[in-house]
């Protein structure tokens, strides 16, 4: 269970003492009675990350448990994010990222970790697939503002894939705390499979090649003895063809020509008739 983070009004050394102390050794530290916030330009810088985001303010983020516990930060990805004290055992509050994935594969997930409110050592992230879930554990304040890479995943179905982080750590209770913040994820492409893939096609081509250009000469000289085969014998019947034509057409013109003939001869022995 965990411990309210604000002392409780019937002890006064830690209503009245422990406050004192505090104040105190913040004016001696930095000279004023109040933590002061880093400004934009004094944080630190985050890292670049080539692949898909899921924010703690975009859409495919949840906060699950009691609101009381959930507080946020304006430090993070985006200036966000959110932190709670953790549990020793049994989770009360949890976040989910839900992961749109284009398709089955192979991916590397990764969390980003906030430079503050991330100093449990065991942040128990569970990576669920298709109702299969693994535990990845993430020691934050080693890995503050960075991308921490969860590990290589394989997907069969892109339903129901999702992140989660809850504040059971098994550590003492309320001693740490555990930030959410984003996650990331990118497909990954197998170099060692391209490789091989153009491999084989260059062992392919290298020797098909040779045979293809073999073949292609074979084929050219075929074909060019084939038409000079051919050759005669296409001129052979084209001339057949050119002679009948013309026979017909001069046997079609010496019959049109001797009917006017024939014709006068006709006439003629009907005007000799007594």
């Amino acid at each position: 269970m965990k411990q309210s983070k604000y002392p409780s009004l019937s002890c006064p050394i830690r209503t009245c003492l422990l406050p004192a102390l505090a104040i105190l050794l913040s004016f001696l530290l930095t000279g004023s009675t109040y933590a002061q916030p880093l400004s934009t330009d004094d944080r630190p810088a985050i890292p670049e990350f080539d692949g898909v985001i899921i924010d703690d303010q975009s859409e495919g983020f949840s906060l699950q448990g009691p609101d009381r516990y959930w507080k946020e930060e304006t430090q993070g990805y985006r200036d966000h994010s959110w932190w709670t004290l953790n549990n020793a055992s049994g989770a009360e509050n949890k976040a989910r990222w839900t992961l749109s994935l284009p398709q089955p594969g192979t991916y590397d997930l990764y969390v980003y970790i906030p430079s503050s409110h991330a100093t449990t050592r065991q942040a128990n992230y569970l990576i669920a697939n298709g109702g299969q879930v693994t535990r990845v554990q993430v020691d934050q304040f080693t890995h503050q503002n960075s991308w921490c890479l969860l590990g290589t995943f394989s997907f069969n179905t892109i339903d129901e894939v999702y992140i989660e982080l809850g504040d059971e750590t098994g550590e003492k209770d309320s001693q740490f705390e555990i930030a959410f913040d984003a996650v990331g994820y990118t497909k990954q492409t197998s170099q060692l499979q391209d490789q091989i893939s153009d491999e084989i096609t260059d062992e392919i081509w290298g020797r098909a090649e040779p045979w293809l250009n073999e073949q292609s000469e074979k084929l050219e000289s075929r074909l060019k003895d084939w038409l000079q085969q051919q050759k005669g014998k296409l001129l052979t019947k084209l001339a057949d063809i050119i002679t009948g034509w013309i026979n017909q057409q001069c046997a079609s013109m010496g019959a049109a020509m001797l009917l006017p003939l024939f014709a006068l001869i006709y006439w003629r022995k009907g005007q000799q008739k007594p």
